[in-house]
Order: C-alpha cells, then structure tokens, then sequence
C-alpha cells in the first residue's frame, strides 16, 4: 500500500525555503499515475467513474501560493463508468455528449493557502457551459520521493451541480451533485 505523508503548506514553505526559488515551478502531470473520479448517486447506490487527463499545465510558487496556476483538460470521450451500458449513456447526448463536447477544461483563477493545503478557484467547462468551481487541495509527498519538492502529490476534492451544465436526464434516479476526487501525481521540469 503506497503511504502519504500529509504536508502542510507551510510546512512545505518552512522546509523547502532553502531550496525553493523565488519562481513559478512547472510541474508535468504522470498521466497513468493521476486519475480523476467522480462519485453520484443513482436510487441511493453510490458510484463511481473516471476522466482521463488530457493535458495539463500546472505552475507552483512555494513562497508565494497565490501566484500558482492550474489547467487542466480532460478527456470526456473516454469518460467511463463501471457499468458498460452506463458508460454509453454517460457520453450520450442526454449527459456529456462527447461526439459536440469532446472535452472539458478546469482554468484556476486563484490560489490561497487554507490550513494544511489550499483553495483552488475556477472555471470548469463541461459540454460547452462555464460555471466556477472551487477545489480544496492537500499537498502529498510519497514516501521516499525527493525532498526538494521535484515529486509532489495533489489530492484534490471539490462538487458540482449537474444541472449547471445542463445535464439534467434521470432526476428522479441520478443526484444533482456529482463530487470529484483527483489524486494528481507531479513532477517538475526544467
């Protein structure tokens, strides 16, 4: 079982200050390492499915967090849910229709530090509609990854209401709030 120590932002501040630069790092997503699940609800079952990430373009300054970026594109066409029928219908055009909507994109537009990590807000679109969307995040080191910051984890949690973007099928079977859970694996480059 692969274990996390659970790193404060300030701490992160405190002990890397040393070796941090005064600049934005820019971090690359492992894409098969990094997923992003979502959870609902359907008649009280609950659920799960996974986005592939497309692409991504991630910027952290330690010594100054608000200065941070984070976008990201996921892959909605290649969306599944652990029912294959369900799978179908989730890409159809009563949900995501992926054949118009082959995408989605969240783009920060701040970041402040919160307790043990921070608050990311943006704008996520989701088949052609904006709508902002704030995200809590927790810093990660795995287990014997460097300790200059070059490999990070990012848990990242947040919600969204369905019907902001106009997916609306099923209420009376399917919840409105569709929450997310990004476990996001990063390494700096030069």
């Amino acid at each position: 079982m692969v274990r996390f120590f659970w790193i404060g932002l300030f701490a992160l501040t405190l002990v890397f200050a040393q070796t941090a630069q005064a600049e934005l790092q820019h971090y690359e997503l492992d894409g098969t390492r990094s997923k992003v699940e979502f959870f609902y609800k359907t008649s009280e079952t609950p659920s799960k499915g996974v986005f592939p990430v497309k692409d991504s373009d991630i910027r952290i300054e330690w010594r100054a967090i608000g200065r941070s970026s984070v976008d990201v594109t996921i892959d909605t066409g290649r969306a599944r849910v652990f029912d294959p029928i369900a799978s179908l219908a989730l890409k159809s055009g009563d949900f995501l229709d992926t054949s118009r909507y082959p995408e989605a994109r969240f783009l920060s537009r701040s970041v402040k530090a919160k307790g043990k990590g921070a608050v990311v807000t943006g704008d996520l679109t989701l088949k052609g509609v904006t709508r902002p969307v704030t995200l809590d995040v927790a810093f990660q080191r795995l287990v014997g990854a460097p300790e200059d910051n070059s490999e990070i984890v990012l848990r990242i949690r947040g919600s969204v209401s369905r019907a902001d973007f106009g997916i609306t099928a099923f209420p009376d079977v399917l919840e409105d709030q569709i929450s997310l859970d990004f476990m996001v694996f990063l390494r700096r480059t030069p």
